[in-house]
């Protein structure tokens, strides 16, 4: 069994969550597909419940300090790795010349 949860920003306020499960299917056991499917509901909504909750204590300690953790590591070193290329990639401003 195979599984993706992914959550992305649209806006500053909204994000797009999605999610897919893949199984075989096991010819001795035709209910199983309708269980995964189930659990992967089951997972979803609580996920989301999670979620909406995380945000909602951002807004409400908005400024507040935040505690990076072990799993942050991988998205802080990618995201300083697009800032270091987007500035490689700024345009060069020529230094005005004094007359």
């Amino acid at each position: 069994m195979r599984g993706f949860h992914a959550i992305t920003p649209e806006t500053e306020t909204t994000a797009h969550y999605m999610w897919t499960m893949a199984s075989n299917q096991h010819p001795d056991k035709p209910d199983v597909s309708e269980l995964v499917y189930r659990q992967t509901v089951l997972t979803f909504e609580e996920d989301k419940e999670v979620i909406e909750a995380q945000y909602a204590n951002m807004k409400r300690f908005a400024g507040a300090p935040r505690v990076d953790i072990h799993v942050d590591v991988g998205p802080n070193r990618a995201r300083r790795v697009i800032e270091r290329l987007a500035r490689q990639q700024a345009p060069v401003r020529p230094a005005s010349v004094a007359g």
